[in-house]
This record gives structure tokens, sequence and C-alpha cells, in this order.
């Protein structure tokens, strides 16, 4: 236990590298409607925006005060729509956002530019992994936990886990040939 233990830990402390101090992941939590319901933050959400614009080269001077008015018009929509029993998540929320008939009718003296397209769309284009992680960490401590040998106390047994998971055989049938005459 105190093997996996290890491995579990250092394995999240990966992921805190790899999705807290990664520079968009933190821009693109802008986006999250559930962030705009609190009035404290708007700022630094809008800051977000703006890291954002720059990142993927976005000219437009106005685009992260444009994407954050945006944000406020979208949020009572998004609010609106789950108090009446529409579970929306926040991806398909920032769909509607991008049809002109859509702005026309729930956010009608808002500006928006083609910029603000371009950002929006960047967004929607992601594939976010982290429940492909949360799942692959949770294969791993199952075949740790079936694992009937000694741990090795340098991972290696864990690695080898790793290794046979990804290139290894993904079936059973894979593992074992038919002899020629039975068939």
């Amino acid at each position: 236990m105190e093997s996996m233990s290890e491995v579990v830990q250092a394995m999240l402390k990966r992921v805190q590298v790899d999705l807290a101090e990664d520079e968009i992941a933190v821009a693109l939590q802008a986006f999250n409607l559930d962030s705009w319901k609190e009035r404290n933050n708007h700022m630094v959400l809008k800051d977000h925006f703006k890291r954002l614009c720059s990142i993927i080269s976005v000219a437009g001077a106005n685009t992260g005060s444009m994407l954050a008015s945006a944000a406020k018009w979208l949020v009572k929509v998004y609010q609106a729509a789950n108090a009446h029993g529409f579970r929306v998540d926040n991806r398909k929320a920032w769909t509607w956002i991008l049809h002109p008939s859509w702005r026309a009718r729930y956010a009608p003296t808002m500006a928006w530019n083609d910029d603000c397209e371009v950002v929006v769309g960047f967004y929607l284009s992601l594939k976010i992994n982290t429940t492909t992680l949360e799942r692959d960490l949770g294969r791993l401590l199952t075949q740790l936990s079936s694992h009937s040998g000694p741990l090795s106390a340098d991972g290696s047994t864990v690695a080898s886990i790793m290794e046979v998971n990804a290139e290894g055989p993904q079936e059973e049938g894979e593992l074992f040939l038919l002899p020629d005459h039975v068939g």
C-alpha cells in the first residue's frame, strides 16, 4: 500500500504541475461560467481573457473586455436554464453566444467582433482530458491492487504495468493464437 501511495502522490504532483502551472489552462478559467457568478473576481477573469488573447495572438485590443462582457450576459441565461431544470454544461453554453440570433435576442447591446469568435472557437475546439487521466489512474490502481507479487521500491513494477497497459495486448484474443486445425 505504501508503494501504491507513493505512485499516486507522484502522479498527483505531476498533474498539479501540468494543470495548475500551465499558462493556457489558467487563462481558460475565464470560460468557467460558475466563476462569473461571484462578483468579486471579475477583474481576474477579465485578465485571464486578455492573457488568452495574447497567447493565441488575437490582435483586438478590446477583445478581452468584450469576452468578459459576454460572460456576464451568458451567465444570466446559463443560470436561468439550470434553474428551470435544463442541465447545460459550460461548453454548450458558450456555443450559444456564437449564434448571432442568440446574441440579438438575449444580449442585444453586447459588443462582439470576429476576434471574440476566434477565442471562443479556440476554447470549444480543445479536448479536455481530465476524465481520461482519472480513468487511467483508476485502471493503474486496480492493476496494482490485483498484482500478486512484490512491488519494487524503485517503481519499476509500476512502470512495467504501465508499459504493458499502453503497448501490450488490449484484448484476450491478442494473447493466444488458435491452432490451425481448430477453427
